[in-house]
């Protein structure tokens, strides 16, 4: 059956077969629990009550270019965690999956198109460490979402520091959310930009 070659498949990507279903299923929970809020949680926000004069509301809009940066354990279950709002908050995506793992990235691009991404905005990039720290400091990347190890984490959040600007960061590591950052990574607000208020005189 195509779900047992599947299975067979994603183990080859550092997955034991008995945790293949499981996997699975949380992966397309998860997606479709985002899908289902994306309109309410990127819909403009009306601020009540307006000064004379003016109508105040937040729009959201992309950021730009997000890198995505996935673990080797459980890599579609997280990966998917920042992949899916990214580019539902309308962003181009890099996803640089672990080297033990680099067959994920490659699958993920492949269903997006297949289920109509047009094609570019969701890319596979494969980079060794030092290669990833030059990609987070480059200009053209506006955020960056890194789950991982304490150590790996350091060096993201380091390499967005020495970058030019202000460049956002999301790390979750050892099952923790760095939450002085721009938010956890499975949220939708996290690839937006939030909090701009404007201001248009009525």
């Amino acid at each position: 059956p195509l779900t047992c070659l599947y299975a067979f498949l994603m183990s080859l990507d550092f997955s034991p077969i008995s945790q293949t279903p499981g996997e699975l299923r949380g992966m397309i929970q998860r997606a479709g629990y985002m899908l289902s809020i994306a309109q309410s949680a990127l819909s403009p926000l009306s601020l009540t009550p307006d000064p004379p004069g003016f109508k105040r509301y937040i729009v959201r809009a992309p950021l730009g270019v997000v890198l995505v940066i996935a673990p080797w354990n459980f890599p579609y279950l997280t990966a998917i965690n920042s992949v899916l709002p990214a580019l539902l908050a309308g962003n181009a995506v890099l996803l640089k999956p672990s080297p033990q793992t680099p067959l994920v990235a490659e699958r993920f691009a492949k269903a997006l198109y297949t289920a109509g991404l047009p094609r570019g905005v969701m890319q596979a990039v494969h980079a060794s460490q030092t290669m990833t720290e030059r990609l987070v400091r480059h200009r053209l990347v506006d955020f960056v979402s890194f789950t991982g190890s304490v150590p790996g984490g350091r060096a993201v959040e380091k390499a967005a520091v020495e970058a030019d600007g202000f460049k956002g960061v999301a790390l979750e590591v050892r099952r923790q959310v760095n939450k002085s950052n721009l938010g956890f990574s499975t949220s939708l607000h996290a690839y937006s930009l939030a909090g701009r208020t404007l201001l248009m005189s009525v």
